[in-house]
């Protein structure tokens, strides 16, 4: 599911830029393995932050990597 909603997002985004310098199935991998892998820390974690904060952290570190990605 959460490659389906990533997939989504990045065709649109390729849509609106043009072709990519990186395979979109590489951007999608990316962004859903960092989300999956922080849900998971964030499950085990002693002192969670809030899901606000996890989402701000995510946001901060995959935009711009997406947006390197596709011009």
């Amino acid at each position: 599911m959460i490659v389906d909603l990533v997939r989504d997002d990045v065709k649109a985004l390729r849509a609106r830029g043009g072709a990519g310098s990186v395979p979109a199935a590489t951007v999608v991998q990316f962004v859903a393995g960092g989300l999956f892998g922080l849900l998971m820390w964030w499950l085990e974690a002693r002192v969670r932050p809030s899901a606000e904060e996890l989402s701000q952290g995510l946001r901060r570190l995959a935009i711009p990597a997406v947006t390197a990605a596709v011009p």
